[in-house]
């Protein structure tokens, strides 16, 4: 059954002008940027040209309080009305507390639960969480508008026209020849691409390719774990094709989750030999990774020069896929196909015939180039790779043997993301083992908000023994100095590097106990800088989800209340008001990327222009809060009735709370060695109560929801969708939270309000 989604109505434009969009994008990544390709210029060029940055207010000034002089009976009437049944005592000790709410109107629904406050009577507390979450709303909204419009056509179009080459390349050909041996790659690759999609319009003539096809397809269908590929002789994690993320449940994204994981995640490999296997030096035979190798030629050629069935260039269609989704997540972790061709047109024997690509000469001369444009520095499963078992002491030379072994073009590769780069580091063997002797296998998602900057992480990470790992410390600061290094340029390349940027200011200017002077005296307790170090890991956890396709997943590498008022008070935005500013920079930059990418549509624009309006509203607000003066009489009415301007700016007309659950899961990390996967999760959201003061020096207090964190291990084989972890939070088979999210408060009985 169809899962209700978000309907934004993007209108895709002609094909050339996207096209000419994407080519002409400006900005720059690190990358290199030669137009060595003719047709493809630009292909990994950078979007930071539609980043603009939002000017913001940011002057703390707020004297200090006596949280003695906050009003007892108040405070407990406010907490009560929230769900509250316990002591207050917290508010007088830190000015905030947090709660897991079991009311069955507070689950994962912003929306739900500032209406329910409004019922109650409850001045609402508007935390960072709510933009955090409008964030990924919007982000994976248009991000599946797109595939589901426009990028599940194009691939089809691309991969019938190949595998039609391919089947007419293999007739006529020498039976058991290498050139059949290349073909047969050839038809099949594109062939299983085009059965995922559910669009193989006839039976191959080829009945090795056509056996080929049904062997590849029944693996991924069981999506079982680890096998053998039919089609490319080495070990896949077939679990990877569960599809996850918002593809789960709907047939036409099913679809097109199941091909561009294949075309993303299986690779063409450079190196082969003797002995091969996954401890061994090499994955797969010499004559193999040879046959690979033309057959990734092959596949560069053919798409920059031959037309669709509709007589679109293969090239401009490639590019749109890649540089649409590159736009969202970021470029390919490996060689693509302008790399590969790249290194054709420089090598000297490049006069070939198509019919000459799997000789020997040629892959002698064009294999050191293609190892050259081998960047891959994320681990992503590919043949079980193991390290050898008479490695002495593994160290991250084994890691980068590893890459090299694995090292490939993949048709359109998963992406590289710094987080990914850092998991794949921070477990073994680039960190070796603690004291005990027990290797570290699985990372946490403390090592990202460490790596983003959190000192509250790496305090928590010291208490845990982590740091006790060999290495660890040397990896983590390596990894950070390299992030924060990035010139600016880097963070705005795209929309995944600016969310992860964004996360990283938060989490940056945490300091362990807490706000410095002139801050709320919420915000100044050590409850607050782990609740916000919480949500920011909840946000991580949304933007994994909303990338599940496209991020390159790492792996471990296996070894074998106030006096009284005239009027009631309003309610507190939670002043950080530097968010604020970023997000609606960065949905200005979705905006004008979409825009003159020519797939911004009128009510797209209209919808992302509330988002805006609302989030400036909330950061004018938390900027005045700052200042300590008064608001304005539309103002406290925008906070007295938030639900309602909340429910206006989300991304449908139909708002309903299952399409906008913060109930969400993706997989970031797997360990083949324990056969399971890191899961990061949101869950249903907590409740925040918090003690304010207003601009005269009144003390009130205000309850809002904010985002929860899960991680924990599954098998790889029961890798999670939205709809299974929303069964197992409502089970006893639910996991328990962090330990170090010790804040929250869960009540021992079920409240039906």
């Amino acid at each position: 059954m169809m899962r209700g989604r978000y309907l934004i109505g993007v209108t895709l434009a002609s094909s050339m002008a996207l096209t000419m969009a994407l080519a002409s994008c400006p900005g720059q990544t690190s990358q290199p940027q030669e137009d060595a390709v003719p047709g493809a210029a630009g292909w990994n060029r950078g979007f930071q040209g539609y980043y603009e940055q939002v000017p913001f207010e940011h002057d703390p000034s707020l004297p200090d309080v006596d949280l003695s002089d906050l009003d007892w009976l108040a405070a407990e009437r406010t907490a009560y009305a929230a769900g509250w049944y316990g002591p207050v005592d917290p508010l007088f000790n830190n000015g905030i507390f947090i709660f897991k709410p079991h009311h069955t109107r507070l689950t994962g629904d912003f929306v739900g639960v500032f209406e329910f406050l409004e019922d109650e009577g409850v001045p609402p507390f508007v935390s960072s969480d709510l933009v955090l979450f409008m964030m990924h709303l919007y982000f994976d909204a248009a991000l599946e508008e797109l595939e589901r419009n426009h990028l599940r056509e194009d691939l089809v179009q691309l991969c019938q026209a190949l595998h039609a080459v391919g089947n007419r390349r293999l007739e006529g050909v020498q039976e058991g020849s290498d050139e059949e041996g290349m073909y047969v790659l050839y038809a099949a690759y594109t062939g299983v691409a085009l059965e995922c999609l559910n669009a193989r319009t006839s039976l191959c003539s080829n009945p090795v390719v056509a056996r080929l096809i049904d062997s590849e397809m029944s693996l991924i269908d069981a999506a079982a774990g680890f096998s053998e590929s039919p089609v490319f002789g080495y070990l896949l994690d077939y679990s990877q094709y569960i599809p996850r993320g918002h593809y789960a449940g709907d047939e036409e994204l099913e679809s097109y989750f199941r091909a561009m994981m294949w075309l993303g995640n299986s690779v063409f490999l450079v190196n082969g030999g003797e002995p091969s296997g996954p401890a061994a030096e090499f994955l797969v035979p010499a004559r193999t990774a040879r046959l690979q190798t033309g057959a990734a030629i092959a596949l560069a050629l053919d798409v920059a020069s031959l037309e669709s069935f509709s007589g679109e260039s293969l090239e401009d269609i490639w590019l749109r896929i890649y540089r649409t989704t590159a736009f969202f997540a970021g470029f390919a972790d490996d060689p693509t196909l302008p790399d590969y061709r790249m290194v054709f047109e420089d090598t000297p024997i490049n006069v070939l015939v198509p019919n000459q690509l799997a000789i020997q000469s040629f892959y002698e001369g064009i294999r050191p180039g293609l190892n050259e444009v081998s960047r891959q520095l994320i681990y992503g499963g590919t043949g079980g790779a193991m390290i050898s078992p008479s490695a002495v002491e593994p160290t991250g030379d084994d890691l980068e043997d590893v890459l090299t072994r694995t090292a490939g073009m993949r048709f359109l590769g998963q992406r590289y993301t710094p987080d990914s780069h850092l998991l794949g580091r921070v477990v073994y063997p680039t960190v070796g083992q603690n004291p005990s002797g027990i290797p570290r296998t699985m990372p946490s998602a403390l090592d990202v908000a460490a790596f983003l900057g959190s000192s509250r992480a790496e305090a928590l990470l010291a208490e845990s023994g982590v740091t006790a790992y060999e290495g660890y410390t040397e990896v983590l600061e390596e990894m950070r100095n390299a992030f924060e290094g990035q010139e600016l340029g880097g963070f705005r390349s795209n929309l995944y590097m600016s969310w992860l940027h964004l996360l990283s200011s938060q989490l940056g200017s945490l300091a362990l106990d807490g706000a410095p002077e002139g801050y709320p005296v919420f915000m100044r307790s050590p409850i607050w800088s782990l609740k916000s170090m919480s949500s920011a890991l909840a946000s991580w956890a949304m933007l994994r989800h909303d990338t599940i396709l496209y991020a390159k997943q790492s792996y471990t590498v296996p070894v074998g209340g106030p006096p009284p008022v005239a009027r009631p008070l309003p309610g507190y935005v939670e002043p950080v008001p530097e968010l604020y500013a970023e997000v609606r920079a960065l949905l200005g930059m979705m905006k004008r990327g979409l825009d003159d990418m020519g797939i911004l549509d009128q009510p797209m624009n209209l919808s992302i222009q509330r988002a805006e309006d609302l989030i400036t509203t909330i950061q004018e607000i938390s900027q005045k809060e700052l200042r300590g003066e008064d608001l304005s009489d539309g103002e406290r009415e925008f906070l007295l009735g938030f639900a309602a301007q909340l429910q206006g700016a989300l991304p449908n007309t139909g708002y309903t709370p299952l399409e906008g659950s913060t109930v969400l899961v993706a997989d970031v990390h797997t360990d083949p060695t324990t056969g399971t996967v890191l899961e990061v999760a949101s869950g249903h959201l907590d409740m925040a109560v918090v003690v304010y003061q207003t601009g005269d020096g009144l003390l009130g207090v205000a309850a809002g929801p904010v985002l929860s964190f899960y991680e924990f291990t599954m098998p790889l084989s029961a890798r999670l969708t939205d709809e299974r972890w929303e069964s197992m939070l409502s089970t006893d088979a639910a996991p328990g939270r962090p330990a170090w999210t010790g804040y929250v408060g869960i009540q021992d009985e079920l409240v039906d309000r």
